[in-house]
This record gives C-alpha cells, sequence and structure tokens, in this order.
C-alpha cells in the first residue's frame, strides 16, 4: 500500500491498486466521528459511444445507459431499494451520473465497515430484469419530461446547441430522450455494466475515522470472493470539434413571462497535458471571477442600468470541451447583454493585475482548505483526482504557480472568440 503523506495539511492517504484492477484510496481522519466513501465507474453519459479495442469497433447504445445503470444498481433480488437496508443501520446512501462518471455514496456516523461492504456488494451486483427495465422507463422518461419544461435550463441548452451544434454530446441530456430511453433493454444494461463497472475501470475512496490496515484487509476479502468476467479495454470517444466562426444571435418564443438572455462563447479545442489543463483552468476561473464573481462590482454595473436580479455565470473547462456563459432573467435583457459584452472587451483588454491574482489566489485556497471540513467532499475530490491522474494535495501548489504570465496566456486564447446569444421571450 503507498502511502502519501502531506504536513501542509497534516494528512495522509493510502492507496492500493488491487488484483483485480480495483483501486482504492483511505484518508483515516482520526478527528472526525463521521465518514463517508465513495465508489465510481469512468464511466458518463458521453459514453454512449466507445471504442471496443479488443476488436477496434465503435460500440454505440442508447443515450442515457450510464444514467439507467445509477438507478438501477439500488435494486435488490427480493425487489427492496438497498437504500432502505443502510438506513436501517443508520447510512446515508446517494449517487449521480455526470458526463464522465456514475458514482455512488454511503455516509454516516457509525458502522463504517458494513456500510462499505454494502456499498461493493450491491454496486458489483445488478438486478436487472425485464420488468423493472419497464417499470424504469416510465420514471426516467417523466424526469426527462420535467426537465424539458424548466425553461432556464431549455434556455442554456439551446444557447449550447450555437456553440457546439445539434450533435455534439455536450449538449445531450445526461438522462437521454424520452426516445432513447424506450430503447434501452436489459441486454444493453448488462453489456455496458460489464464493460465499464469491471473493478479496473472503478476506483473506491474511504474518507473518516477508520484503521487503514483494517479497512484493506476488509475490501480485499470482500473483492477476494467475488469472480468478474474479463475486462475489455475501452477507449473514450471525443466529438469532432464544431467551430462557431462568427457571432451568432437567435430569439425564440416560449410559455414565459419574462424574457430569458444567454451569452457566452466557447473556448478553443487545446491539447494539453491534465496540469497544464488544470493552471489554465484556474487563470480562467481567476479571471472571470474578478469581472462576474462574488467579489466583483458586477451588482453595481447591473443597478447601473436599472437591472435588481441576479447574472448566473459558469465557467466550464476540461479536456475536450469549455465554454463561458452568463445568463439572466429580466426584460433588461438587451441592457444585460450589452453590459456583458463591454465587460468581455474589457477582460480582453486589461485582464487582471498582480494584486489582484493574488487576491484570488487567497480566496481560491481559503475555499480549499475549508474542503477538508467536509469528508463528503473529500471522498468525492479522490474519485475526481483519480481520473484527472493528479494528487489531491497538489490543488493548492497548482493554484498557487498561475502567474499573471498564464492569465495573459489564457486571454490570448480568448480573444476573438465568436460571442453567441440566444434569447427567449413571451409569446404575445
Amino acid at each position: 500500500m503507498k502511502v502519501i503523506n502531506n504536513t501542509f495539511y497534516n494528512e495522509t492517504i493510502y492507496t492500493k491498486k488491487l488484483s483485480n484492477g480495483l483501486t482504492i484510496y483511505l484518508m483515516p481522519r482520526k478527528q472526525f466521528s463521521n465518514f463517508s466513501a465513495v465508489f465510481a465507474t469512468d464511466y458518463g453519459s458521453f459514453d454512449y459511444e466507445f471504442m471496443d479495442l479488443t476488436n477496434n469497433t465503435v460500440v454505440k447504445t442508447p443515450q442515457g445507459v450510464a444514467h439507467f445503470l445509477e438507478h438501477k444498481m439500488f435494486d435488490e433480488e427480493d425487489g427492496t431499494d438497498v437504500s432502505d437496508k443502510l438506513i436501517e443501520i443508520g447510512i446515508d446512501s446517494n449517487a449521480y451520473t455526470s458526463y464522465d462518471i456514475t458514482a455512488y455514496f454511503v455516509s454516516g456516523n457509525q458502522n463504517i465497515k458494513q456500510a462499505v461492504e454494502i456499498l461493493l456488494d450491491f454496486v458489483q451486483k445488478p438486478n436487472i430484469t425485464d420488468d423493472t427495465v419497464e417499470s424504469e422507463k416510465e420514471i426516467i422518461c417523466q424526469e426527462l419530461m420535467m426537465y424539458k419544461e424548466n425553461p432556464l435550463s431549455n434556455s442554456r441548452i439551446n444557447h449550447l446547441k450555437l456553440l457546439y451544434g445539434d450533435s455534439d454530446r455536450v449538449i445531450q441530456d445526461i438522462g437521454g430522450t424520452v426516445e432513447s430511453v424506450n430503447e434501452i433493454d436489459k441486454e444493453t444494461l448488462l453489456k455496458c455494466y460489464d464493460i465499464f463497472y469491471h473493478p479496473s475501470n472503478m476506483c473506491l475512496s474511504v474518507v473518516g475515522n477508520f484503521d487503514p490496515n483494517e479497512m484493506l484487509s476488509l475490501i480485499e476479502e470482500n473483492q477476494n470472493k467475488k469472480e468478474f468476467k474479463k475486462e475489455v479495454e475501452i477507449k473514450h470517444l471525443n466529438d469532432e470539434y464544431f467551430e462557431v466562426t462568427e457571432n451568432i444571435d437567435k430569439e425564440e418564443y416560449l410559455n414565459i413571462k419574462t424574457p430569458i438572455a444567454v451569452i457566452g462563447f466557447k473556448f478553443p479545442y487545446l491539447e494539453l497535458d491534465d496540469i497544464t489543463l488544470a493552471r489554465y483552468g484556474y487563470a480562467l476561473d481567476f479571471l472571470f471571477d474578478a469581472y462576474f464573481g462574488e467579489y466583483s462590482n458586477i451588482i453595481e454595473r447591473l443597478r447601473e442600468i436599472k437591472v435588481n436580479v441576479p447574472l448566473n455565470y459558469a465557467i466550464t473547462y476540461t479536456k475536450g470541451y469549455g465554454y463561458f456563459r452568463a445568463s439572466v432573467t429580466t426584460s433588461k435583457y438587451e441592457d444585460v447583454l450589452n453590459l456583458v459584452k463591454k465587460i468581455l472587451d474589457e477582460i480582453i483588454e486589461n485582464g487582471i493585475s498582480e494584486e489582484q491574482l493574488k487576491l484570488m489566489k487567497r480566496r481560491t485556497y481559503t475555499a480549499h482548505i475549508k474542503r477538508f471540513n467536509n469528508n463528503e467532499t473529500l471522498a468525492e475530490d479522490l474519485v475526481s483526482i483519480h481520473k484527472k491522474k493528479r494528487d489531491l494535495f497538489d490543488s493548492i501548489e497548482l493554484c498557487n504557480k498561475v502567474s499573471i504570465n498564464d492569465v495573459r496566456e489564457v486571454i490570448n486564447i480568448i480573444k476573438n472568440r465568436a460571442i453567441c446569444t440566444y434569447v427567449a421571450k413571451p409569446k404575445k
């Protein structure tokens, strides 16, 4: 078992890759009474198409299979929900599916060993029948229909379509579509389960008050009792990069009371190593936070144009895709869009000063330190960092290494990007 000590945080992480390929991270924290464990697979909504490297063929499945599997993994053989079993021993459970990961959580203040075993067992024993698949389709389709009725969510998706086109994975709902969900069957679910839920494609993190050697023995004993199908080597696929070459403005009339406006642009696709990607990500966060963030003067600037509703903004920058987006719900949307365009010009022209950069680093440092007050957050961070092939402790170091030159580099990257706006107006 590899031991990673960090004197700055006064924390230790124990990690080991088991013989079946499962990577585990153990972070004992004696000062905490509670614990959290996350069991995650490198499988998300993007993977409705993937390359099977054993025969070099592209496998296509309906959209939404990863999310569908997440729902079904909680089913027990007797028809009950494993969450109820966990509640009986004082354990909370949850799960989520994102673009690139599916994760299952357990947390509590007692029965940590039992909870970890149940987590391993229910995720590694699918109970999927034709009947339960059909009943789950109704539930998921209802969720999708409810989501489609949300005007703000729809407006943001429609804006992303301007940036990425109609077919890119980024604009697809994680749950799929009503049509794709109805195409899913038991055989497809089990096939994807066997491929993506193999231990070699998964990792487990446990954070809290426990003995690492005892926990390792428990996990190894649990895994040694199980047999797994042969590992299938796969390759995650990326969409061809869709480039927006000119500004796009689109308006639609919907059944809403107040206009919704979304503005933003896409970052260019760059082949970057994980460390450079993280550094650029920090630089972009610092840059845009200085103009649109909590401690900027954006509220005052909105008030100057007599807008008293918040402007929501997001920066996404990861492998394969990235964008800046700001959205607002107001009848004065034209004034807000003009203000955002003006601020974007200021960002390109002026950037941020050395003092602003130092301030942003201090705020990020504080936010990062606060994450160490929450075991569930750390357990999730460990599986996220595993996917990024980095160390949990290196985030502050990477943040501190961001220089004003890095900020200037990302400014050069985002210069002259095509700006797209989408406005949903009330029907007359």
